[in-house]
């Protein structure tokens, strides 16, 4: 697993990260907050929330994908995502589930 701490993307639609919740222009939802600590570098947990209230959650922790909560036909939102409660339980047995 590496720590990565950005994708390099160079759209010129940026917003900027803080440790707190922030809204973009187009009305999506994005924050940032604290998920630990590797090898001395601050892990990040960042949650997107589309305006359907789609919830996806990244950690800059191998790019994991770490909860993606979405409704069904019916719906009723569940998380899709096969993974662990937190950092350290992928610190010690990922199979890398989520990793990017």
């Amino acid at each position: 697993m590496g720590l990565i701490s950005s994708c390099g993307n160079n759209n010129q639609n940026n917003t900027t990260m803080s440790d707190s919740t922030s809204t973009a222009s187009n009305g999506k939802l994005m924050s940032q907050s604290d998920w630990g600590e590797v090898d001395g570098k601050k892990v990040y947990l960042y949650t997107l929330t589309n305006k359907n209230g789609t919830q996806v959650k990244i950690s800059n922790y191998g790019g994991i994908v770490t909860s993606w909560v979405t409704a069904d036909n019916n719906g009723q939102k569940s998380d899709i995502v096969l993974g662990f409660a937190d950092l350290k339980a992928y610190q010690a047995s990922s199979p890398y589930f989520g990793a990017t």
